[in-house]
């Protein structure tokens, strides 16, 4: 009987520490996804809520005395921001090196979205707080990462799109492993934002039927991981909701289906310029002949149909 009872107590501490083994193992995995709050000082509060203003006041960046009223701001935490938005008038190649291409630390892809909460809330008839209380609602918010990344993305759009105007880009390469996107949909999100900027101008001349200027510009655009912009097809991951002035749609729904748009564009221009081999490289070599992204666009059943009779050759 009494190696019975010492058999269950030794039971009973078993359990207890395994418990206890878990409870300390739980609470480190919750840690460890947590997101800690972002902590301001009031004169970093009261600098970011200027700096927002400032932007909101001027989102192309291109007025005169931008620069200077958003450097008044600049202080360690705020620099970061301040770099990127005086690049943002497009008269700086450098906006596209992995200095401002590479993902931001957690706290400033976090005050961009501060920036962008302000600028927004500016933008909102129906708005009725201040400034400094839509800050402070933003600061505190948990925000779905993969929307702070193409928040950050978004903002630097507007001064690529400037630069691709007159910046020949053709000797840059952009390797997209290299700027701290830790998986395929932070790299989706960034190559859809840079798409838009470099290439939605593609549908425009497409539609004015001027594949001179088309090919022009294309003949300007920076290589992605060695390869021509439309060799890049990384959108097998999840697809995640979106939510935009048209209502709650998915990412991809909204930015591959203007990518295909562009790309179809791009296509049409290499053919009616009778570039035969260049027409076969972007539709073989593209999502044009990826099935199993054609949901993606708008033009769907006529992708399909496309590509079914390319099978049929």
């Amino acid at each position: 009987m009494a190696c019975r009872n010492r058999i269950k107590i030794y039971i009973c501490e078993y359990k207890s520490l395994i418990m206890k083994t878990l409870a300390t193992l739980l609470l480190l995995v919750v840690s460890s996804h947590a997101f800690a709050q972002l902590k301001l000082n009031d004169n970093e509060f009261k600098n970011l809520v200027g700096l927002s203003q400032a932007y909101a006041a001027d989102n192309n960046a291109n007025g005169e005395g931008f620069d200077t009223s958003v450097k008044k701001f600049s202080n360690a935490k705020l620099k970061p921001l301040v770099d990127v938005m005086v690049l943002l008038d497009g008269g700086d190649k450098s906006l596209l090196t992995p200095k401002y291409l590479s993902k931001p630390s957690a706290e400033a892809l976090q005050l961009w979205y501060v920036v962008d909460a302000v600028q927004s809330s500016r933008n909102d008839s129906l708005n009725t707080k201040t400034d400094e209380q839509i800050a402070k609602a933003a600061l505190a918010e948990k925000v779905d990462e993969r929307l702070l990344v193409h928040n950050y993305y978004r903002k630097l759009n507007g001064g690529i799109a400037f630069l691709s105007n007159e910046a020949d880009m053709s000797a840059t390469n952009i390797d997209i492993n290299k700027l701290g996107l830790k998986n395929d949909t932070e790299k989706g999100i960034f190559f859809l934002n840079m798409a838009d900027a470099l290439i939605t101008r593609f549908r425009v001349l497409n539609q004015m039927k001027n594949p001179d200027k088309l090919m022009e510009f294309a003949a300007k655009l920076p290589k992605f991981n060695g390869e021509p912009y439309y060799k890049f097809t990384a959108f097998g991951y999840d697809d995640f909701e979106y939510t935009n002035d048209n209502g709650t749609s998915t990412y991809n729904t909204v930015f591959a289906d203007s990518y295909y748009d562009a790309l179809i564009s791009h296509f049409m221009a290499a053919a009616d310029k009778e570039d035969i081999d260049l027409a076969k490289d972007i539709y073989f070599g593209s999502i044009l002949t990826k099935p199993e992204f054609f949901k993606f666009s708008s033009a769907a059943d006529m992708l399909q149909t496309v590509y079914d009779d390319a099978g049929k050759d």
